[in-house]
């Protein structure tokens, strides 16, 4: 009997699965789990419930699925393989490489045991991507062709066309345009051939890049335009990013500013949405577990009823025990009803709250997005590099989705940690402006939890500064660059910030301040905050923040 009704639970949860209802396919995965016995069963339903929390992005999950599948799978064998390799994808969605090669490393091994050469093909297929991530391109390739060389003798076009894109991928990072050439628009014509739209505007969107690269603008804008629309089609939000920042890199070629200004707003402005996404997604995932919950709830009361309803029966000769069953059960429905709506209430009430901050989120950073851009817009002459606009304010636009990334990653809280975010925000500045590591930021900051309001603003207020450095203060070829990040805490209510290089030295007398400048006096005064600029073997800035503040 047990078995039967796992199996039929099996049944829906795969035809839910198959279906695209993902969260209703998990709720009968995990009833099947309940009263299935045989092991590979139940291995395989981990499995499948880890899939598609992968699937949604709750990682976590998908892990705590995957390895309780591992624990019921036998040893060595190809299933084991099979749940190994998912559980190095999983690691490298969560960017912990390390991770990720290991089971990649270990599915591959059991793979090679029994000679499956598909499963071998997908190990190194997986673990050249994983070295592309870890910015290793000359393992990535030699994994990827060992892939393709199997691939071609298995004979798969499409999978061919995936290992194609990948090592193109690889040779586009490292710069071997040639190479990531041959490579992209073989993958490209053999996902054309097979009109495969969804393996095509990933293949396209690189190949926008690589005739960027090349200065080809003309072929470049072609793909550029079709990654758009495909982008859009198949609502793949990160592509429409993706296009949007190579369609302004293509206005810099041609020297259309206006145009780039414009598409620079539209990409600014989408990228947003795609952070917010991720909370939509956890308001979304609470929505379900109430749902679920509710559902528990409601079997676990018609369980009672049919237990009260046996022993009515057993005991129908004996008035005074019907009595007190009868008593018991009203007890139970009425404690039952309370809970069930003190739930609803709360759940309510806390997916309400989420929604009101989303909401605010949202509006307060487009507001501030905008007058960025409106600042840079009037800003721009004809004499600068288009470049240096671009990576200047992908650093602003990065600032601000350090912060919306540790705020979800704090869920209910408005606080974030300043030394966690600063040092993220360095490491980002220092590779984004000197690859070659010629510049050495170090930060000295305190364990300080403050508002995420501030948090945004003072985060600005450091980029503008690191990078007004990096542009102005560094001409000595003879002087290695550095710049120091102080921040600690002042009694109870103030944080004092000081940035300071040894560069040339900051110019008081600056006749016509540049855009930067501004923007951080603009910021220091709405922090309410107090500013000192002096030189000491340098440029120094200090500035006293008050931690109670209203913006």
């Amino acid at each position: 009997m047990q078995h039967n009704t796992s199996l039929q639970h099996y049944r829906l949860a795969y035809g839910y699965q198959s279906s695209g209802s993902l969260d209703s396919a998990l709720f009968y995965y995990k009833k099947a789990l309940h009263t299935a016995i045989d092991p590979k069963t139940i291995a395989q339903l981990h499995t499948n419930a880890s899939i598609i929390y992968k699937q949604l992005g709750r990682y976590e999950m998908a892990l705590e699925q995957a390895f309780a599948a591992l624990a019921n799978y036998s040893s060595s064998s190809i299933d084991q393989a099979s749940c190994l390799d998912n559980i190095g994808t999983i690691y490298f969605h969560i960017r912990d490489l390390n991770k990720s090669l290991e089971f990649h490393y270990k599915a591959l091994k059991i793979r090679q045991d029994h000679g499956y050469e598909k499963g071998i093909a997908k190990s190194f297929n997986n673990i050249g991507n994983v070295y592309i991530e870890g910015q290793m391109y000359d393992s990535a390739i030699h994994n990827l062709q060992r892939a393709l060389k199997i691939k071609k003798t298995i004979g798969e076009e499409k999978e061919i066309a995936t290992v194609m894109h990948n090592i193109g991928w690889a040779y586009l990072e490292k710069e071997d345009l040639h190479s990531a050439e041959q490579y992209l628009i073989h993958a490209y014509t053999s996902k054309l051939r097979l009109k495969d739209s969804l393996a095509l505007v990933y293949t396209s969107n690189l190949l926008s890049k690589l005739y960027l690269e090349k200065n080809n603008p003309d072929l470049a804008w072609s793909y550029i335009t079709q990654t758009r629309r495909l982008a859009r089609k198949l609502g793949l939000l990160n592509l429409q990013v993706q296009s949007l920042e190579n369609e302004a890199l293509y206005y810099a070629a041609i020297k259309d500013f206006r145009n780039q200004a414009l598409t620079l707003g539209q990409f600014i402005i989408l990228n947003e949405i795609l952070l917010n996404q991720e909370k939509a997604r956890a308001l979304a995932e609470m929505q379900t577990k109430y749902e679920t919950d509710k559902k528990d709830q409601e079997i676990t009361y018609l369980h009672n009823v049919e237990s009260i309803q046996k022993e009515e029966i057993v005991h129908q000769k004996k008035m005074a025990s019907i009595a007190i069953v009868a008593a018991t059960f009203f007890l139970i429905m009425v404690i039952c009803i309370s809970y069930l709506l003190h739930t609803i209430r709360k759940s309510k009430n806390h997916i309400e709250q989420l929604n009101q901050e989303m909401q605010h989120r949202i509006s307060n950073n487009l507001q501030l997005l905008s007058g960025v851009l409106k600042m840079q817009s009037s800003d721009l002459s004809a004499t600068s590099e288009a470049s240096d606009l671009i990576k200047i304010t992908e650093s602003r636009v990065n600032s601000m989705a350090i912060v919306h990334q540790k705020l979800f990653a704090n869920k209910n809280k408005r606080t974030i940690n300043l030394q966690e975010y600063l040092e993220e925000l360095c490491l980002f500045l220092r590779h984004s402006f000197s690859p070659g590591e010629q510049l050495n930021i170090k930060t000295h900051v305190e364990s300080i939890k403050v508002d995420v309001d501030q948090v945004l603003y003072i985060g600005l207020i450091v980029n503008e500064l690191i990078t007004n450095a990096i542009k102005y203060a560094f001409t000595e070829t003879n002087k290695l660059p550095q710049i120091d990040i102080t921040v600690r805490g002042q009694m109870t209510n103030l944080i004092f910030l000081e940035v300071r290089d040894n560069g040339t030295g900051y110019d008081p007398n600056q006749s016509s301040p540049s855009f930067g400048t501004k923007l951080i006096k603009t910021l220091t005064r709405q922090l309410k905050a107090e500013s000192t600029n002096f030189n000491q073997n340098g440029a120094v800035f200090q500035l006293s923040i008050p931690l109670a503040y209203e913006t």
